[in-house]
């Protein structure tokens, strides 16, 4: 009787430490899980924090309108399904990567493709499927420099630039503001936020500056005040940004809140012109806006000059009902906010995006002479 005593006695010992390792496991997994969403300190940050408000927002709403607006949320396309799926290696977006999880053959036609699409990028192979030489003579014959052209979607051959549109610098009055409300958003390989202007949405929008002055002559301000050391009150301090220069200048024929998007595809946010891949556009809106009308009036001039020029350039518009204080959209008739490229752009692929949008802006520009 003692000896059966003693065995279930180490029965029960044994399943009490398994039990405890068992427990022990499963809180340093969740601890472990719970610090890759939420509580990351890098670059992810922000991305991390709206994660977790959306997870809050499912079981107390009011968290929604009391932490994180409407715009903050959406603006960053993200979903509690979507990020636990990333963690299985599935991306919504992509069906092909649940296939290739339980059937090898798929997994490796996936990967050929995308090993295919890396060598692409990386050698900036031309659409025209010729060696840079052969482009350069063709270019030529047609009068055209052979970096300064582009081919869209629908096969046409267009200028990048074109001379006809420069005029002299407006001294007196600068022509467009730039500026940017969540100053900090950044591309691959800086991350989704970096504090440096050289690696976030600042250096795009100073591109775009010295594009628009250089080739066209438009006279144009760059503001680069970081308006998202407070996430929450981004839109409230770049208002205050936009009132100060409409108090000194009236108004401006074009008003431009430069941000990136947040997606999980890339090809949804890049194409390839010329030889190399860019960061595609979108335009963002409010349609409660008192001025919404005339906004979206700019940006459907915009949007045909884009498709005329350059097809597939721009991904249309997005619209919000309010908004957060109407992205500052009410302040302007010519107020616009626009979206280069997404996170998963490289830096310089939203770099290169910046010749094709100033192209379109001083078209903009001269038909409102």
């Amino acid at each position: 009787m003692l000896y059966g005593g003693t065995i279930r006695q180490n029965a029960n010992t044994k399943f009490f430490i398994a039990s405890i390792v068992s427990l022990i496991v499963l809180i340093a997994v969740t601890v472990y899980g719970f610090k890759i969403l939420f509580l990351n300190n890098g670059n992810n940050r922000r991305y991390n924090s709206l994660l977790y408000a959306q997870v809050i927002n499912n079981s107390m709403p009011v968290i929604e309108v009391t932490t994180f607006e409407e715009e903050a949320l959406a603006e960053n396309n993200i979903t509690i399904q979507g990020e636990i799926l990333k963690l299985l290696g599935i991306n919504i977006n992509n069906p092909i990567s649940i296939l290739s999880r339980e059937i090898p053959i798929v997994k490796a036609i996936s990967n050929k493709d995308a090993n295919m699409e890396a060598t692409i990028a990386d050698n900036t192979i031309s659409p025209f499927n010729l060696s840079e030489g052969q482009i350069t003579a063709s270019a030529s014959k047609r009068g055209i420099d052979s970096g300064n052209f582009s081919r869209g979607n629908s096969g046409k051959t267009v200028d990048v630039n074109d001379p006809a549109l420069k005029e002299a610098l407006a001294k007196s009055k600068p022509k467009v503001l730039i500026y940017h409300t969540h100053t900090t958003e950044a591309f691959s390989p800086n991350g989704n936020y970096n504090g440096d202007s050289n690696k976030n949405i600042v250096d795009i929008g100073q591109d775009l500056k010295t594009e628009l002055e250089k080739n066209y002559g438009v006279s144009v301000i760059h503001d680069k005040t970081i308006h998202d050391s407070d996430f929450n009150n981004s839109y409230s301090k770049s208002r205050v940004t936009v009132e100060k220069y409409l108090k000194e200048y009236t108004d401006f024929d074009l008003i431009i809140d430069m941000h990136r998007d947040a997606v999980y595809s890339k090809s949804s946010v890049t194409m390839n012109m010329n030889g190399e891949n860019v960061a595609k556009l979108m335009f963002v809106l409010t349609k409660k806006n008192p001025s919404f009308s005339k906004n979206q009036a700019v940006v459907d001039e915009l949007t045909k000059i884009s498709n005329d020029l350059f097809p597939g350039f721009c991904r249309g518009s997005y619209y919000y009902n309010y908004g957060n204080k109407y992205f500052n959209q009410d302040k302007s008739s010519n107020a616009i906010l626009v979206e280069v490229g997404a996170n998963i752009n490289t830096h310089q692929e939203a770099k290169n995006s910046v010749k094709y949008t100033a192209r379109i802006i001083a078209e903009y520009l001269n038909n409102q002479k």
